[in-house]
């Protein structure tokens, strides 16, 4: 760990913050938010990143200061993060991904689903953004591929 950073700091959470605004997000700054989906604290995303602790720190206070995420402690975040999702979010990743592979995005969602031994009913809302670049890696083409991140991402901000 590095001497020049608070410990303390380090452990701290990313929580995404559900607003109504159109953002953009440049690549580094969306694989900061699928990576706060997957690891919990700061200093586990800085170890599965390439970046270093100055240039995460960067995009974490933009990100912050743009109203994407919240970096909270551990005890808020367990509140936070324990929300399910509600069915519009699930309808709205089978519409956006239905129109990229056709119909079997359905299957796909339910077959990703099952890979993380989780279901609709009990999926909080801390897991989603992982789950979206999970279910994104199906879309083949790039570019379409960062379109349904982006407007998933859109979706989970307004619920």
């Amino acid at each position: 760990m590095r001497k020049d950073y608070d410990r303390e700091e380090l452990e701290k959470n990313i929580l995404l913050v559900p607003r109504e605004v159109n953002i953009t997000l440049n690549g580094k700054e969306w694989i900061v938010i699928a990576l706060s989906q997957r690891f919990k604290s700061i200093n586990d995303i800085l170890k599965n990143i390439n970046f270093d602790i100055t240039e995460l720190t960067k995009i974490l206070k933009s990100l912050e200061k743009r109203g994407v995420i919240k970096i909270i402690s551990k005890e808020a975040e367990i509140s936070e993060g324990s929300k399910k999702l509600p069915t519009l979010f699930w309808k709205a990743l089978q519409t956006e991904l239905s129109t990229i592979i056709g119909p079997i995005a359905s299957t796909v969602i339910e077959e990703e689903l099952e890979e993380l031994n989780e279901n609709k009913e009990t999926f909080t809302y801390q897991k989603a953004a992982g789950f979206i670049e999970k279910i994104s890696l199906e879309i083949d083409n790039s570019s379409q591929r960062m379109v349904f991140q982006k407007k998933m991402l859109e979706v989970l901000k307004r619920l």
